[in-house]
Formats: structure tokens, C-alpha cells, sequence
């Protein structure tokens, strides 16, 4: 296959001080040494003070309001600045709190800004124990024009003594589902360049379902390898039995140091894979971080 190099213009990463973010900090910096050491943007997203009071007229004014945000939005910028600083030496950085309210607010900021990644931990400060793409995560993913990486929570240890080790990076496996569409083919074009900065190995993987013929997507596969010419990745295809989702985790699990990468849509035809379904529940349950892209 012949080299075609994943170098983002930018990368943005959302934090909010918790473990998880700072798995993605580390995780989206490891990642950046990796792709050309582009300038890297660290956000979070701060919800503006609004006062209601009790008794109409009783509180504070709109000065007191505007000055509050002001300085409450100053004193993020100064934490944000300390997160960062382990790597300000070895990325162009810029540090910012973006007013407002969800994960749109993220994927407006990487759109602003020009950053083609959007790293962001697998939750915040709600203490949740899952993946809640149901909120925050899933709003970034759904509203994203760029790829967004989910870097998950460990799991194991004990609720007193949680697992808070981070993912491993550089992944020693870049695992690519596909199901033979135009979108999955761009998810593979994705990963193979992704494993290949990362020195990784690139695993090719079809889920078939029940009853399918193994042979005939084998010989699809091989038809399209043919028609991409020197661009396809040669790594065998592996072929699975069973759901996408039992599949993709499975596989996630078969061993450490994954990274799974997908593709935003599916054989469907649906505008993005369905969050709420295959996507959601692989990013909600896959031992690794998850790569969605667009």
C-alpha cells in the first residue's frame, strides 16, 4: 500500500478536569507527535451564570453578571493553561473557555477554529461509570463535521479502588470494520493511515451475518482491493460471524492496545450511523478508545 499520511491541520481537545479528559489530553498529544505535531486547541465549555431571583428586582445586575462570566471564564483559561502545560513545549497551543451549554458548543469551536480532530474523554464531572453518549458525547459526535475520538474511562479494579491507568498509546492495533460501502472504505483509508503513523497493525474486519457466505464477501473484498489499486491496504481481511457491535467489541477485547476506527455511516444510506444503535453501543462498550469518522 502506498503511504497516505493522516496530518490534521489541527486538533482540538475538550477538557474538563476530570480522569477521563486527561486520558484524552495525553491520548490526543501521543497522537499528535505522531501525524506532524499540529497546533493543538484545548477547550471547555463553561455554562454562563444566569441569575433568577426569588423577589424580581432582588440580586445581582447584568454588570455583575457579565463581570462574574468574565472572570469566571479567565479562571478556566488559567486551569486549562496548567493541564496543558506537561506538553507546551512540544505543541503550538491555544487555550480557551467556550461560553455556553453541550457538546455543540465543542463541534461549533473545532468548525471556528479549523481543527480536523476533536479528542474528548468518554465523560466528565457527572460521575457517570459509561460512555454517556446520550449527552454531552453523543452532541459532540452527532454535531461534528470533523472526526471525533472518544477516549473512554478504564474499566476493572473495585468502585474504591477504580482501574485509572490509561489507554496505551501508541495502540499496537488499529482495527478497521468494514462492510464493503463507500463510507467503510473511507474508514479504512482512515485507519490504514492511522496505523501506519502509529507503527501499529492494521486489522481488517467484516462481520457477516448469520447464515452469510464467508467466501463471497471474501471474493467482494478482494474485487475492491482490485478496483483501489495501490491505495488498499494489504492486511488480511477477518471475517466474523455475529452483530457488528458483538463483533467490533470482541475483537477490541482480543488482546490490548486497541483503537477502533469507524466509519460515520453504513450500508443504510442514513446521513451517519445510527448513535443510537451499532455506533453508541460500540463506543458505550469497546474496551479502547473509538475513532468515529466523518
Amino acid at each position: 500500500m502506498s503511504k497516505v499520511q493522516y496530518k490534521p491541520r489541527k486538533i482540538l481537545v475538550a477538557l474538563d478536569g476530570s480522569d477521563p479528559s486527561g486520558f484524552a489530553l495525553a491520548y490526543a498529544a501521543g497522537l499528535a507527535a505522531r501525524v506532524g505535531s499540529p497546533p493543538m486547541v484545548a477547550i471547555q465549555v463553561v455554562p454562563p451564570f444566569v441569575h433568577m431571583p426569588a423577589v424580581p428586582g432582588v440580586g445581582p445586575g447584568a454588570g455583575d453578571l457579565v463581570k462574574e462570566n468574565a472572570d469566571r471564564q479567565e479562571l478556566i483559561q488559567e486551569q486549562l493553561r496548567a493541564e496543558i502545560a506537561p506538553y507546551a513545549k512540544r505543541f503550538d497551543w491555544e487555550a480557551a473557555a467556550a461560553p455556553g451549554a453541550g457538546g455543540r458548543v465543542v463541534a461549533r469551536e473545532a468548525e471556528e477554529r479549523g481543527a480536523q480532530l476533536v479528542v474528548l474523554g468518554s465523560h466528565g464531572r457527572t460521575g457517570a461509570k459509561r460512555v454517556l453518549l446520550g449527552s454531552f458525547a453523543e452532541e459532540v459526535v452527532r454535531h461534528s463535521t470533523v472526526p471525533v475520538l472518544v477516549v473512554r474511562q478504564p474499566t476493572g479494579g473495585s468502585p474504591e479502588a477504580p482501574n485509572k491507568a490509561p489507554p496505551a498509546f501508541p495502540p499496537a492495533r488499529v482495527i478497521a470494520p468494514t462492510d464493503f460501502s463507500d463510507p467503510a472504505h473511507r474508514g479504512v483509508q482512515f485507519a490504514a493511515s492511522l496505523a501506519e503513523a502509529c507503527d501499529a497493525r492494521l486489522e481488517l474486519l467484516h462481520a457477516l451475518k448469520k447464515g452469510g457466505n464467508a467466501e463471497e464477501a471474501q471474493a467482494h473484498w478482494s474485487r475492491e482491493q482490485a478496483e483501489i489499486g495501490h491505495h488498499a491496504p494489504t492486511s488480511p481481511l477477518r471475517i466474523v460471524e455475529g452483530s457488528p457491535v458483538d463483533v467490533i467489541v470482541e475483537a477490541a477485547g482480543d488482546g490490548e492496545g486497541a483503537l477502533v476506527v469507524l466509519s460515520s455511516k453504513g450500508r443504510t444510506g442514513a446521513a451517519r450511523l445510527l448513535l443510537g444503535s451499532v455506533a453508541e453501543r460500540i463506543a458505550r462498550t469497546a474496551p479502547c478508545p473509538v475513532l468515529i469518522v466523518k
